[in-house]
């Protein structure tokens, strides 16, 4: 495999590398002469500028850019997280307040894991139990957090999958 820039994509526990040219079915070819003109990732395909930003993106053979400490710091203490808590804990919903309780718990489970669901399910539990007017700035907030704290494409991927799986089609 190349250390050098090109296209990579990674798929069944396997990084793969396109140094200057992808040819995919039923697609344009990505041709890394035109690499800045794509939206990525494209076909699976993203364009990375080293093997090492790769993996960091991946999170592969320990590379990682991702801030779990700062998530977990900010899940944990940010006034509109900590109010979030604090009012799924008061609710008469059940599931929420035990995803309150088992939060911390969770949150190590999928940074060790990488496992998303779990996890996203008891905040988007949280989420919904508060005033219809707060849900939409307090998902806001998780995407931003998610954005700050580089966590990976495939957390932010399941928690939009999520917020439109929960949120209810508009009348």
């Amino acid at each position: 495999m190349t250390t050098a820039a090109g296209f990579y994509r990674f798929l069944d526990g396997e990084l793969r590398c396109a140094p200057t040219a992808v040819y995919l079915p039923n697609a344009e070819p990505l041709l890394a002469s035109q690499k800045d003109s794509y939206v990525y990732p494209y076909q699976g395909w993203s364009w990375f500028n080293s093997l090492a930003a790769a993996e960091a993106h991946y999170e592969i053979n320990g590379a990682t850019n991702t801030d779990w400490a700062g998530f977990r710091h900010a899940i944990l203490t940010e006034n509109g997280y900590v109010a979030a808590m604090a009012l799924a804990l008061d609710s008469e919903n059940d599931s929420a307040r035990l995803a309150v309780t088992f939060s911390h718990s969770r949150l190590d489970r999928f940074q060790d894991k990488g496992d998303f669901a779990e996890y996203l399910q008891g905040l988007l539990l949280i989420v919904s139990v508060q005033p219809e007017q707060n849900q939409a700035s307090l998902v806001q907030e998780f995407l931003a957090l998610a954005a700050r704290c580089n966590l990976p494409t495939a957390f932010v991927t399941a928690l939009n999958q999520a917020i439109i799986a929960m949120t209810p089609p508009s009348a």
